[in-house]
């Protein structure tokens, strides 16, 4: 009996921990996957979070906020092309469709952490809680990535996103 319940701790443990290494958030229908923040110089006036939302829900939601005690002020922002420059501009909030999902990536829509309180290192982790129009809020503890380790999870994401699209 013993043994069982050793067995039974440590598989429990074990899947605890497996888990953990996905990094997926769920709550109400909206799945949260691959959250990580951008590793910043020490005097970097921001950094920013990137992630994939997911909305397995029958009606669409709007990412309508985030804030983190790791930053002074966080804000949902995009690029956009005004005449050939990218530039970067604040939204209200984002669309996540119905059975749909949304990556948050350099170049596209992603979180801002402005004025960090710390410089955010590869290894550490901040907190993250994401508002959304439904009333959800997630929370989320999401790793610091360098720029290097960032490329690669992107060229993974990306691979991942089109392979997703052939089984539809």
């Amino acid at each position: 009996m013993k043994i069982r319940g050793l067995f039974t701790a440590f598989s429990t443990a074990a899947l605890l921990t497996l888990s953990g290494l996905q990094n997926i958030a769920m709550a109400a229908g909206i799945q949260i996957e691959n959250a990580y923040a951008r590793e910043m110089p020490p005097q970097a006036p921001a950094s920013a979070a990137f992630m994939q939302i997911s909305n397995h829900n029958a009606s669409a939601v709007k990412l309508i906020g985030a804030e983190s005690d790791a930053a002074e002020l966080v804000e949902l922002h995009t690029h956009s092309n005004d005449n050939g420059v990218m530039r970067m501009r604040k939204v209200s909030d984002i669309n996540i469709p119905s059975h749909g999902t949304v990556l948050l990536q350099p170049g596209g829509f992603h979180i801002m952490l402005i004025n960090p309180k710390t410089a955010f290192k590869a290894g550490n982790h901040i907190n993250l809680t994401l508002q959304f129009s439904n009333g959800e809020k997630q929370s989320m503890q999401i790793p610091v990535k360098t720029m290097q380790a960032m490329m690669n999870n992107q060229n993974h994401h990306d691979h991942d996103h089109t392979m997703e699209h052939h089984h539809h």
